[in-house]
């Protein structure tokens, strides 16, 4: 059964058996503080409805899904799939000004920040970006992405050392969003959030879309405006309806 789990700040719901987390704008701020001040390794994921499916054959990213300390849904879909299956609506967020309202809980109370995975050539002005804006977030570390695989190891170590609040994960990660739980045993504790596009946003190589044209369009059809190939995913997507039938009759 996919029963909801609900702490003081958090609803934890399952959509065609995957967890999201309900966050209101309200307590933003007071969940991020909760999350810091858990003293564990936690993750948070940011998801559209091809991550959800995605689940369907890649095992690690479901356990990834479903160790979260938050699952976040970018999509309309996601949020449709919830009433649909009678549960409480999540609130959908878009990536970069959630990671924007993150970074500022984190400043106000006076937490520290390790960016790792952005292009060599990016890095430094995801760094500086966030400088000018958040002057009270402390910065204690940064290594670009697409570096050798012989360097994990020292890139582990150095996070550890500099037990930064929160770790920032861009798109030259091995791994991607299992770059996390792939190190769960050698990581010491502190939250991580991977996300591609809002590190290209912020080291200003790609342009953030502005969140009306978001808001009108689903997302589906934002994603084949930048990314035609994607029709390929079609039948895929077909299966999330089906999904959803038989999740809600399971539950009847």
């Amino acid at each position: 059964m996919d029963n909801e789990e609900q702490t003081n700040l958090i609803t934890r719901i399952k959509v065609v058996g995957i967890p999201l987390h309900i966050v209101r704008e309200e307590n933003f701020e007071r969940v991020v503080e909760e999350l810091v001040a858990r003293d564990a390794l936690k993750q948070v994921m940011l998801v559209g409805l091809w991550d959800v499916l995605r689940t369907l054959w890649n095992r690690r990213l479901r356990d990834a899904m479903e160790r979260a300390a938050l699952v976040i849904p970018l999509s309309r879909a996601l949020v449709y799939g919830a009433k649909f299956q009678q549960k409480r609506l999540p609130s959908r967020y878009h990536a970069f000004p959630f990671v924007i309202r993150f970074l500022s809980a984190l400043e106000a109370h006076g937490r520290s920040l390790y960016l790792l995975g952005a292009p060599a050539s990016g890095i430094a002005v995801a760094e500086r970006n966030i400088r000018s804006t958040f002057p009270g977030l402390r910065i204690v570390g940064r290594y670009s992405g697409f570096y050798p695989a012989t360097r994990e190891s020292d890139i582990v170590t150095a996070i550890n050392k500099a037990a930064p609040d929160f770790v920032l994960l861009g798109s030259g990660l091995p791994g991607k969003e299992g770059w996390v739980r792939a190190h769960a045993a050698e990581l010491r504790g502190g939250l991580y959030l991977w996300h591609a596009q809002v590190f290209d946003v912020l080291a200003e190589r790609a342009s953030r879309r502005p969140e009306k044209v978001i808001e009108r369009l689903p997302g589906m059809v934002t994603a084949l405006i930048t990314h035609p190939w994607r029709i390929l995913r079609g039948p895929v997507y077909a299966l999330y309806p089906l999904l959803l039938i038989y999740h809600r009759l399971r539950n009847l």
